[in-house]
């Protein structure tokens, strides 16, 4: 780390501990005053940081600065990463909080997942985030989901005969989120974003995590879900090349069903029109009921 780096890194004051993760700071701009998210990683793959910074995607954290700190041989030790403060809740504290989401908004949270995956995934050495989680996944008070925490992601090339590239190393150290019997042998390439897209569109429908005993649990009994099992029967396949290859093919097949689930949607809101005004009529005519006799009694009172 150069003189430069240090007098960079020395502008952020830090504040306290992201949750439980020891190597994630809140720090402070002691110039503007901004609130950022300081990372060290030391199993990380730089290539990945830098081209989030460069590209600065809607959905991830805004990357503010990198410096990277060199040990013993000038080999890479510690990677800093200072990103933008994404204010909000994961995931995977609406699910404990509220149980699972409505139909229509996990399709739209898969979708705003798709688009901010497309662009990483996309590319002739595709990005792999490899830990697509509920913990991972924020959501801001207007709705807007953003992916965090690219600490396990990995650039891929599909031509190196570098074998690394086709081991679950990455995948092993997180593999509670994986259905039971799938990540021993993941590769690691989209498909293995798209098993936990799969598995993150299921919890989210049905409350139930894919590390549970029983992963798979029937979804709501309605149309509008039922046309939505298939995509996530595919995306959840054991082996890979049965899923969708990326999140392209991914985002193509939700778009192509949201005219039908959302027509399914509109067809089930005049039922409950219907009984949200048989219960307004039952409540008026018994206030009139009561009022009726209140302007009885009152007329005959005080009796002769």
């Amino acid at each position: 780390m150069d003189q430069s780096e240090i007098t960079r890194l020395n502008l952020y004051r830090d504040l306290t501990n992201v949750g439980d993760d020891m190597n994630a700071h809140l720090v402070q701009h002691v110039e503007n005053g901004k609130t950022y998210v300081k990372k060290e990683l030391r199993n990380y793959d730089r290539s990945v940081f830098e081209y989030i910074r460069m590209r600065d995607i809607a959905g991830i954290p805004h990357i503010v600065d990198i410096i990277e700190n060199f040990g013993e041989g000038r080999r890479p030790d510690v990677l800093i990463v200072i990103e933008e403060y994404i204010a909000g809740s994961t995931l995977r504290e609406v699910l404990d909080a509220y149980g699972p989401v409505k139909p229509d908004i996990a399709l739209d949270y898969m979708i705003q997942l798709c688009e901010i995956l497309k662009p990483l995934h996309d590319r002739k050495r595709p990005i792999v985030h490899c830990r697509i989680t509920p913990e991972n996944v924020m959501i801001t008070q207007n709705g807007r989901l953003y992916l965090i925490n690219f600490d396990a992601a990995r650039e891929i090339d599909p031509d190196s005969p570098d074998p690394s590239y086709k081991t679950g190393t990455s995948m092993k150290s997180h593999s509670a989120y994986i259905a039971s019997g799938q990540f021993e042998y993941l590769p690691v390439e989209p498909q293995t974003d798209i098993l936990e897209c799969g598995s993150l569109f299921r919890e989210m429908i049905s409350g139930v995590s894919p590390a549970s005993p029983t992963p798979r649990v029937p979804l709501l009994d309605r149309p509008e879900v039922e046309i939505l099992e298939p995509i996530i029967q595919k995306c959840t396949e054991t082996e890979p090349s049965r899923r969708y290859a990326d999140a392209v093919e991914l985002l193509a097949a939700l778009e192509e069903n949201v005219p039908e689930f959302r027509r399914l949607i509109a067809a089930r809101t005049p039922t409950s029109r219907k009984k949200m005004l048989l219960t307004f009529l039952t409540a008026l005519l018994f206030i009139a009921a009561v009022v009726i006799l209140i302007l009885f009694f009152a007329d005959n009172w005080p009796p002769l």
